[in-house]
């Protein structure tokens, strides 16, 4: 009965669970909460009671996480409220009617809610709000392929010792995590990483603990560095790569860099793609030296979507850049109060001469543009209340 709730609010579920809670119920009303009641009142003079039932309390703990890594966990993904109480309610009818029709049509509610989780028609590219860094989910319609540009990270900087502490989550398991777990999505196909600084690639180990993660993409030239190296595991292929190497996925073009480097902001990848009717233009922290660089090279290049190099650093989106690239909408992702002041004033400026609307994850929080087919929606989600946009269709197809 609860399986719907806690899909609801988890997204996944062990199918071992269902046999340990039949298991453990009775233990804990006939053995363990009468332990605790005795333990509690003989605090006193018998805390040996109290010790012995701290220990086996946390045993039952650690095996509990041990049953976890065991096969059968099901990513199911997040059901919407209505769905839930829906699914409740069947299977209460069920229980009393205990009848197989009933449980029938309980189990055809859930498969077909795994299908249109899993298989969605519409594909997105979403921005998440991972705070000051970046980091871009790609995914294609029936989750075909799931990408993410780089994963965000913190910048640690010295602090007083009271203000020193020890935290178990961080904006990626909060945000990118959580989020592609809700789509049902455990796994990655490809995990493109810009450049070596820290807001770029400081939560990989993060992702590749909680996602499967089948390749890892790196500037020619940042393999080589310890600060990376450090980050990903063995296991995971790592290909580094310039324009002249040939990408694993069709749907994107690499159009920097041109030659190895030490993964520094003017050796950001720089990625195009046509996803729906929209296409995207990601520049990592790529500075205005290096966007003239791509217009030599590429003088027709156009994007409805920009994502901004370097947060909205004034040393990024030249006034020469944006007019070529004609964007709509220009992408920021920079932390709230960030001490860098980002986005500058400056490129602020440049984007209104320009008549591109910009969009921070400061303001908006996440940012997605949903497509299916030739239509593209645009919806922002800020401290869970969702916005939706108008959408205008694309001119530079």
């Amino acid at each position: 009965m609860s399986l719907g709730p806690l899909l609801h609010s988890v997204y996944e579920v062990n199918l071992l669970s269902f046999i340990i809670n039949y298991l453990m119920i009775p233990v804990f009303e006939r053995f363990m909460l009468p332990a605790i009641v005795v333990a509690v009142l003989t605090q006193g003079w018998l805390p040996w009671i109290g010790q012995w039932v701290n220990s086996s309390l946390k045993l039952i703990d650690q095996g509990l996480l041990a049953l976890t890594t065991f096969p059968g966990e099901i990513h199911f993904g997040k059901i919407g409220v209505l769905m839930t109480i829906i699914v409740t309610l069947l299977t209460l009818v069920a229980l009393e009617k205990r009848q197989f029709a009933w449980w029938g049509i309980v189990l055809m509610c859930y498969s077909g809610l795994y299908v249109m989780i899993h298989c969605p028609l519409s594909g997105e590219v979403t921005f998440v709000d991972i705070g000051q860094g970046d980091s871009i989910l790609i995914r294609e319609p029936f989750n075909r392929r799931v990408m993410l540009i780089d994963t965000g990270g913190q910048l640690r900087f010295p602090q007083p010792r009271w203000a020193q502490g020890t935290f178990t989550t961080d904006a990626a398991q909060q945000a990118t995590v959580n989020y592609l777990k809700s789509l049902g999505i455990h796994r990655l196909d490809v995990v493109w990483l810009t450049h070596s600084d820290v807001d770029h690639i400081g939560y990989l180990p993060r992702i590749t603990h909680d996602l499967a993660v089948r390749q890892v993409v790196v500037p020619a030239g940042m393999e080589k560095l310890t600060k990376f190296r450090q980050r990903v595991p063995a296991r995971i292929p790592v290909l580094p790569v310039t324009t002249q190497v040939k990408l694993p996925v069709a749907e994107l073009k690499l159009l920097a860099p041109v030659q190895p480097g030490h993964a520094k902001n003017e050796d950001s990848l720089v990625l195009w793609g046509q996803f729906g009717n929209y296409r995207y233009l990601f520049t990592g922290d790529l500075p205005m030296s290096g966007e003239r660089q791509i217009l030599q090279r590429y003088p027709g290049l156009q994007a409805t979507v920009l994502k901004l190099g370097h947060h909205g650093s004034r040393t990024s989106s030249s006034e020469e850049f944006l007019a070529a690239v004609q964007p709509k909408f220009g992408i920021i992702s920079a932390g709230r109060h960030n001490r860098y002041g980002h986005p500058h004033q400056a490129t602020l400026d440049r984007l209104a001469a320009q008549q591109v609307k910009p969009l921070s994850t400061q303001q908006y929080g996440m940012i997605r543009f949903r497509y299916r087919g030739r239509q593209t929606q645009l919806t922002t989600k800020l401290h869970g209340d969702e916005t939706f946009w108008i959408s205008q269709p694309s001119n530079n197809n």
